[in-house]
């Protein structure tokens, strides 16, 4: 079975998930647009990682323009973002926003807590928390907008370390 890590990031939350992985599972790390023309053709199986902004994946355009590649391809995806746990419409129209329904089928799909330090944040994406705060009317929700939030931990990769490890133990024990 061979395998790679493909990601995109912008803060460096989706970079260092990857390179945890990397680590653990003993994987080659990628950024998805340093691969090759025809690169994706000789992994078995990948764990794609990519951050989200505004409800879009920053992977997005990569996938779509990679989808006949990765059809049919066992594909470990793992989100990062602010979403909580209980938001489950949300992460749910997260996914059906961005994942390509042909390669949906063959998805697990992991959300990891990403991290916002405003600080390092580039202007325009310290106007969109400010405008999307607007419109939020729950004031402990709103409040989330203004605070630093880092929930990057290598513990949380625990289930999508666990799955890869199962699925390349069930694929050579056959």
């Amino acid at each position: 079975m061979k395998g790679a890590i493909i990601y995109k990031t912008k803060y460096g939350a989706t970079k260092q998930y990857a390179d945890w992985l990397g680590t653990e599972l003993n994987l080659p790390i990628v950024k998805c647009d340093d691969l090759a023309e025809g690169q994706l053709k000789q992994y078995d199986f990948l764990l794609i990682g990519t951050s989200v902004y505004i409800g879009k994946f920053l992977i997005a355009k990569w996938l779509k323009r990679h989808v006949k590649d990765l059809n049919k391809k066992k594909i470990f995806l793992f989100i990062v973002a602010g979403t909580s746990v209980e938001e489950t419409e949300t992460r749910s129209k997260i996914v059906i926003d961005n994942v390509p329904q042909e390669i949906k089928p063959y998805c697990e799909i992991y959300f990891l807590k990403g991290k916002a330090i405003h600080k390092e944040l580039f202007f325009m994406d310290k106007l969109l928390l400010k405008v999307a705060a607007i419109f939020e009317k729950d004031p402990i929700k709103k409040r989330v907008y203004f605070e630093d939030m880092n929930g990057v931990k290598k513990g949380n990769l625990l289930p999508i370390v666990s799955a890869v490890k199962n699925h390349i133990g069930k694929v050579v024990a056959i």
